[in-house]
């Protein structure tokens, strides 16, 4: 997907912010904030590759106590996705 005013990637690798299109044209800033002009087709339009999502998981072993609290904190897992 392709937004202005927000770092987009080229084919290429390099990160530009574009701002300005016209025709096919593009207006971008480097990460040196110095202007520079490529072609709508250096840029790649498909949907960029999904993040890993983080599931957290709370464990605990059943404990059948008359507690108010616990003694041991909780597990806590994290799973990448």
């Amino acid at each position: 997907m392709f937004k202005l005013n927000i770092v987009q990637t080229t084919k290429s690798g390099e990160k530009l912010m574009p701002f300005i299109v016209s025709g096919n044209t593009v207006s971008c800033f480097t990460k040196n904030k110095e202007i520079v002009y490529r072609q709508l087709s250096d840029f790649d339009f498909s949907s960029p590759p999904k993040k890993n999502q983080v599931v957290s998981v709370l464990a605990r072993e059943e404990q059948n106590t008359d507690q108010l609290f616990e003694d041991e904190p909780l597990l806590l897992v994290i799973l990448p996705l």
